[in-house]
């Protein structure tokens, strides 16, 4: 099957979840992606903490490279309890599993996410606030940029089992470049790998921390009772994404071994066509009628016929080859074209191309024996 844009690609690790055109655009498929990387973000928040642990999740480099002097002081929280995690190659493709050892407690008390925004629960400690706005800024702020996917886990598994929106939020047609050139059914159709695109995926996170002199930020929320709460700059965390854009194109090789593929699919459906047309010679036909409806038919014994796979020297001659083992009995409406084109090849030897898809077979006792009588199309059933 040669892949469009709207073909679901079921492979890991998407799994029939995006298509292939939201895997060539990444984010730019998705005209408000900013609502997506906000789910997205909740989702991290939720699955660190533990609130649920159906999926798994796309984690930042800060994960697996928390001894990196390159951080800095922007990881010091997460080296501070690293015992909580650790993180190991699981594949040969250098995909990296972080396996949550224990929950993240602290952020259960983060009370709602939105575009931008995240509201910490009010009421709490100050040095608890500025922890999980520490730990939260720790972790948005790190890079989520790498060539392989980096997951965290609470269980054993070694492949992920990657929520929709980490998907999105961090699709590569890079993937399908090594899909085309290492999957041998894996093809795309040569008008859109022939293309240029501009892809988008989330790169990182720009944070205002709370308490912080640019932070202006302001929220009364009230649920349908009318009770409300108010957020200022000491309870909301801002943040923005850093997008990664770029301009991608399928390398020459790749082209050429898919321009490969498809023209070997081309060939197998043409033959596979051949094999489905069938072609007959005339042994003999009999005026008939079919007595419950009155329908006058014309009975024919047709002998089918096997067209060799190359043509005859010198010449565009198909030679063909018969068995009268393959002989069928197709029953069709005697006043149609169909019927007086077959009539006239008798004792011709010309061939007659017949589709078996277009007539209903029947079991029917003839001379004592079984046999599968053929009904065309246009004869009317009893």
């Amino acid at each position: 099957m040669i892949l469009e844009n709207n073909s679901k690609i079921d492979l890991y690790p998407y799994s029939s979840s995006l298509t292939l055109s939201e895997i060539l655009l990444g984010l730019n498929a998705h005209q408000e992606y900013e609502s997506l990387i906000a789910k997205y973000v909740e989702q991290i928040i939720k699955f660190l903490s533990n609130q649920t642990n159906d999926f798994d999740i796309t984690l930042p480099l800060c994960f697996t490279e928390h001894k990196d002097l390159n951080y800095g002081e922007k990881v010091k929280i997460l080296s501070s309890i690293s015992h909580k995690y650790s993180s190991e190659l699981v594949d040969e493709r250098g995909s990296q599993k972080v396996k949550i050892n224990f929950p993240f407690e602290e952020l259960k008390r983060i009370f709602y996410v939105f575009e931008g925004q995240i509201l910490i629960a009010p009421g709490l400690e100050p040095h608890v606030k500025q922890y999980i706005n520490d730990l939260l800024t720790d972790i948005l702020t790190s890079s989520f940029k790498k060539k392989n996917i980096v997951f965290g886990t609470y269980s054993d598994r070694t492949r992920p089992n990657l929520s929709i929106e980490s998907l999105k939020c961090f699709a590569s047609p890079r993937y399908l470049e090594w899909c085309v050139k290492n999957i041998e059914d894996f093809v795309i159709a040569d008008n859109i790998i022939t293309k240029e695109y501009e892809i988008a995926s989330l790169e990182s996170f720009k944070v205002i921390p709370i308490n912080h002199e640019k932070n202006n930020s302001y929220n009364h929320v009230t649920d349908l009772n009318g009770m409300g709460l108010d957020f200022d700059k000491r309870e909301t965390l801002l943040f923005e994404p850093i997008i990664n854009r770029q301009i991608f194109t399928f390398s020459a090789e790749a082209i050429q071994i898919n321009n490969e593929k498809i023209s070997k699919i081309k060939v197998t459906e043409n033959i596979k066509k051949i094999n489905e047309e069938k072609y007959f010679i005339l042994l003999s036909y009999i005026d008939s009628v079919i007595n419950e409806t009155n329908q006058r038919v014309m009975v024919t014994e047709l002998n089918e016929t096997s067209l060799m796979d190359r043509d005859l020297p010198l010449s565009n001659l198909r030679p063909f080859q018969f068995s009268h083992k393959k002989t069928h009995t197709i029953i069709m409406a005697w006043d149609t074209p169909t019927a007086e084109s077959i009539r006239n090849k008798i004792n011709t030897n010309k061939l007659i191309k017949l589709d078996l898809n277009k007539c209903v077979p029947n079991l029917e006792k003839n001379n004592g024996y079984m046999e599968t009588v053929h009904y065309y199309f246009d004869v009317i059933l009893p």
